[in-house]
């Protein structure tokens, strides 16, 4: 498998870490992990570690923001707003539904036109 490596320039490294050599349920207080993020204690044996939640990146050590999904890929069809950890979709002026490509999408209103008319009415009183 690994005969020569003197021509190898790069050679890929699987670093498996942890935090300390307690639970994140024995740290909870005062822990390494920062906002917007997960503690999961390590499976192989002693220590946590730090994940940022979903809508949310950066270093979980440091603190993690939320991601602006409304710049990348999104599922919306018209307008995208940007909310903390995620998004939401809507439908410009004149249009209506839910906004997203995977839902009701943008539909736009019906507008109808009614002719102007003259109504007579007439009263009779019968006795």
């Amino acid at each position: 498998m690994l005969k020569d490596l003197r021509s190898v320039e790069e050679l890929p490294v699987v670093l498996d870490w942890t935090i300390g050599n307690k639970s994140c349920s024995n740290v909870v207080e005062n822990n390494a992990c920062q906002g917007n993020n997960t503690c999961s204690d390590f499976e192989n044996g002693l220590g946590y570690r730090s994940k940022c939640n979903d809508g949310y990146e950066g270093n979980p050590y440091r603190g993690c923001h939320g991601i602006d999904e409304c710049k990348g890929f999104n599922e919306c069809e018209q307008n995208c707003i940007n909310t903390e950890g995620s998004y939401t979709c809507s439908s410009r002026k004149g249009y209506h539904g839910n906004g997203r490509t995977n839902g009701e999408g943008c539909i736009a209103n019906r507008t109808f036109v009614i002719q102007n008319f003259r109504l007579l009415l007439l009263s009779t009183n019968v006795q």
